[in-house]
């Protein structure tokens, strides 16, 4: 559209005998699904409040992108198109909204690692220990791992032990798994960001290492039971105990399609259980036995890491192609 059609479409837009506040509403919740800047720029210079619309069961525009509610929603991608949506309603936003659900925007500047926002509400006196949704900014900060987020919230006050609705804490949000915002259905990429100076971070202001949440886990229980490499390594480095770790526990863990597509957890399972053993962590007989029958279940299903190429956008084997990542 040129400068031509966006007056015309304006005045359509402005015109309320053609168009009631609930069509307005449809509208913006269809630029949203089709992901179409233009539209929404042009509702926002008509005056339609894209902040405290109220999409999907009261959420806001930004919780509607982040869809953190949805089953399965800690391993969705939210690619660089949401994401610059979702820093386009925090960039031109005057205060921390929050919709019905609690979801505030200070928990989106977390998810989308907008530091900038997440240090201007500090400014401004706003809490970092928020407890009007389900998870602090902390939590989410964790989770999608924005490291420079995280110490600007425990900078500002942030409470490194707080929990939430599962008696969690930031540590145990480091292993809720999320992709690369790199992957699409035709490809896929095993990349975690880096998670070292958080926990350093986390630890250092205090943060219980041993803590366990609703279901008895601590971090590093739930770091093994995801083969999570990276954080198991940091977490025992920090001083986990191993003592904590719950046999029953270690490998009945289910996985995903999306973590068998992106992530070699047979080669996973093999470093977390060497870490564990130079931690002086026994195994006992049914414990290796029980390993050794999840390594056996999940090696037929991620066989898209051996017959994955640097190509075309599938290999001759019709699986996706792995993608040559520089997110981080």
């Amino acid at each position: 559209m040129g400068p031509r059609t966006d007056t015309i479409l304006l005045r359509l837009l402005n015109d309320r005998t053609l168009f009631s506040d609930d069509d307005m509403n449809y509208f913006f919740k269809r630029a949203l699904d089709d992901k179409n800047m233009k539209i929404i720029r042009l509702l926002y210079l008509n005056g339609f409040d894209i902040h405290d619309a109220n999409l999907d069961n009261g959420k806001s525009a930004v919780h509607y992108l982040a869809k953190v509610d949805e089953p399965g929603d800690r391993y969705k991608v939210n690619n660089e198109v949401t994401l610059k949506m979702m820093k386009f309603f925090l960039s031109n936003a005057y205060k921390i909204h929050c919709d019905v659900l609690g979801y505030t925007y200070l928990h989106a500047a977390c998810m989308v690692g907008d530091v900038t926002t997440v240090r201007w509400f500090a400014i401004r006196g706003v809490n970092a220990n928020l407890k009007v949704y389900k998870h602090s900014p902390l939590h989410i900060a964790a989770q999608y791992r924005n490291e420079d987020i995280v110490k600007a919230l425990l900078k500002s006050g942030a409470n490194p032990n707080l929990r939430d609705h599962e008696r969690s804490t930031a540590l145990h949000a480091l292993t809720w798994v999320r992709l690369c915002r790199c992957v699409r259905r035709d490809n896929f990429c095993s990349r975690r960001k880096p998670v070292d100076g958080i926990v350093e971070a986390l630890v250092e202001r205090g943060a219980d290492i041993e803590a366990r949440n609703n279901h008895g886990d601590t971090p590093l229980q739930l770091a093994v039971s995801r083969f999570d490499v990276e954080l198991t390594r940091s977490l025992l480095g920090r001083g986990a105990s191993t003592q904590n770790l719950n046999e029953d526990r270690m490998f009945s863990g289910e996985f995903e399609p999306y973590e068998l597509k992106n992530y070699p957890v047979t080669l996973n399972i093999i470093e977390v259980v060497q870490l564990l053993k130079s931690a002086g962590y026994d195994m006992s007989l049914r414990v290796r036995l029980r390993m050794l029958k999840l390594w056996m279940k999940v090696r037929g299903k991620d066989a898209d890491h051996w017959l994955a190429d640097y190509s075309g956008k599938y290999t001759p084997f019709g699986f996706p192609r792995v993608i040559i990542c520089n997110c981080y």
